[in-house]
């Protein structure tokens, strides 16, 4: 992703202040992704509603926002106590292998270690 690129730019210049540009313009994106997402989602069943009734259902519909969020949150959770875990030892964190568990797990999908961390430290 280029949001990854950018921040990988901007450690290497040293330039904490657009890395945190970075971030916040990556985070209003993903904010708005998701408001479309939820827009889109809403209009589909309200069209579905007007060609055919669905069956009802007992529990709460989940949008594709609340899975991306519930994924998300999970993967910071794993990171957590991944990190958790290497305090307990008195050990530094290593990003290369809480990533490499991550997805030998199928929970973490970051494309290197650096934006699991920036994303982590959000």
């Amino acid at each position: 992703m280029e949001y990854d690129k950018l921040l990988t730019l901007a450690h290497s210049l040293g330039q904490p202040q657009l890395g945190e540009a970075v971030n916040d313009a990556k985070t209003r994106t993903l904010t708005m992704k998701r408001g479309y997402e939820e827009l889109f989602i809403t209009e589909s069943s309200l069209n579905k509603k007007k060609t055919r009734v669905p069956p009802p259902t007992t529990s709460t519909p989940t949008t594709a926002a609340d899975r991306n969020d519930s994924k998300f949150e999970k993967a910071m959770k794993f990171v957590a106590e991944f990190k958790q875990k290497k305090e307990e030892k008195e050990e530094t964190m290593d990003w290369a292998a809480c990533l490499k568990e991550g997805k030998d797990l199928n929970i973490l999908k970051y494309k290197n270690s650096e934006s699991l961390r920036q994303q982590f430290i959000k």
